[in-house]
């Protein structure tokens, strides 16, 4: 049965009986969009999840939406409840209802998070989100769900992840025309009111956004922060809108750390927190990509077997020497924070380099990747970086390939030969393809670092003639779909 408050507002409870911290879910959202959060969170604190007035099982708003509307409904929840202070952490729009309530009843906060969440906008950006409300006001929210989709999820995990893309969805497309626009346009009016807080904000607070957050973009979340005396400022890197939901270790991880520092330095009591790391060691943990140098190797194959190759065949490759972001840590059960932080980085750097190198991507038609680790390094740790589509749908989506990326692991020293194997970028069989790009690097990897890399060809081997794959299958009667099986 969903819990209520008296005026209509559906919530869940999680947790243990220490810290209490609320989550604000984003417009067109619900409280489910914590799903991702909520097991993390509740190993440490009592978390309370509800939906704003109008948006999933709570009630429409009583009065005419605004961000004081939405703040006094955080209060009334809190009074039934019996909840004195909280952390409160607002998501998007939820993030300047966050800031809202933290100017009306900071009495009420011991720690706030300002999650992916706008401030003032120039003109282009403001007439951009205006129109979208227009949108909406008109054709109700499927008018902007997909183009939401684009701006809140990276390409490559949008394609991979498509259940999730479909959840979200549904959520946002259960909203009511009626409802929605009007609060729509609070997103869009409501900065004002919160730039230049007055009273001030005081409270301990976490501002937090993604690089590649367009609406909410780093600028902001800068202005946000210089605005509030005791703020941290943290930017994720290769994500979105709603990293909450794409990469919830990396952004699990910086809430926790923020809401865990303050409670030490608060000497609030806490339950059971030894069986958890301590803020100042995933701080620690929390690492910047060390990238020492990138490499770029180009050869021009003119003459083969004593004929001109016409046109000459262009063979590419482009390695990023970085530092071991798992070094010095024993070993480490859980790569993927590192693996979605650090490899979009070096999916998209790489892909950027090579495509100019060939002179558009369009011009590349065999394809492959590499990782190499240095001899103080876990295998594991190269591959982690490159067997992700994180890291090669960058690759994938600026050639229109269709194949998956050949690749190679090894282990090595510095000048360690790299061997980066091609294949056609549509047409695993076609063997004229398959070549080698190798070259070596003449101080890297060091013992402590990794190598990753991008492979590419404008062609196949000149005056290929060893036929393809299919018409060995033919010759031989073997079915294309079990090669090892003979039709007779």
């Amino acid at each position: 049965m969903t819990l209520r408050t008296a005026s209509g507002t559906a919530y869940d409870v999680s947790g243990t009986d220490g810290p209490a911290i609320v989550l604000v879910h984003g417009l067109g959202l619900n409280r489910q969009s914590w799903q991702w959060q909520v097991p993390a969170l509740s190993q440490s604190y009592r978390v309370i999840t509800y939906d704003l007035y109008g948006h999933g099982e709570s009630a429409v708003p009583p009065s005419p939406p605004s961000l004081s509307l939405f703040s006094n409904q955080i209060v009334e929840l809190l009074d039934h409840l019996g909840i004195g202070t909280v952390a409160l952490a607002g998501f998007s729009l939820g993030g300047m209802i966050a800031r809202r309530f933290a100017m009306d009843h900071a009495d009420r906060l011991w720690a706030l998070a300002i999650l992916h969440s706008a401030h003032v906008r120039d003109q282009a950006a403001h007439d951009a989100i205006q129109a979208r409300v227009h949108q909406a006001r008109e054709d109700g929210p499927g008018a902007t769900v997909e183009a939401a989709l684009q701006r809140w999820f990276t390409d490559g995990f949008r394609l991979a992840n498509p259940a999730v893309m479909d959840r979200v969805r549904a959520w946002v497309m259960a909203n009511r025309k009626e409802v929605y626009a009007p609060i729509y346009q609070v997103l869009v009016d409501g900065v004002t009111e919160l730039a230049a807080p007055q009273p001030p904000i005081t409270v301990p607070t976490l501002v937090m956004t993604a690089d590649e957050d367009y609406g909410n973009s780093p600028a902001m979340s800068r202005a946000i922060a210089a605005e509030i005396p005791d703020s941290s400022l943290a930017i994720l890197a290769g994500l979105r809108h709603m990293a909450l939901a794409e990469a919830p270790g990396m952004f699990n991880q910086e809430l926790l750390a923020f809401l865990d520092s303050v409670q030490l330095s608060t000497a609030r009591p806490r339950q059971n927190y030894t069986r958890h790391p301590t803020a100042d060691a995933r701080r620690r943990h929390i690492m910047e990509l060390k990238i020492r140098k990138l490499v770029n190797f180009e050869e021009e194959i003119r003459i083969e077997g004593e004929r001109a190759a016409n046109p000459p065949l262009r063979m590419f490759g482009v390695a990023a020497v970085v530092r071991n972001p798992w070094a010095g840590r024993g070993y480490v059960a859980d790569l993927m924070p590192e693996i979605r932080a650090f490899a979009p980085i070096l999916g998209k750097l790489l892909t950027e380099r090579i495509a100019a190198m060939a002179g558009g991507a369009e011009k590349i038609e065999a394809y492959g990747k590499a990782a190499m680790a240095g001899l103080d390094c876990e295998q594991e740790h190269a591959s982690a970086l490159i067997h992700t589509l994180r890291f090669g749908n960058f690759y994938r989506e600026a050639l229109g390939a269709k194949s998956y990326l050949g690749f190679t692991n090894t282990r090595g020293p510095a000048n360690t030969q790299i061997q980066i194997p091609l294949m056609d970028k549509h047409d695993t069989g076609r063997r004229s393809h398959y070549l080698t790009v190798q070259f070596s690097i003449s101080d890297a990897p060091a013992d402590d670092e990794l190598v990753a890399a991008f492979g590419g060809a404008t062609g196949g081997r000149p005056h290929h003639r060893i036929g393809d794959r299919y018409q060995d299958l033919a010759e031989i009667g073997a079915d294309v779909n079990n090669p090892a099986k003979l039709t007779t």
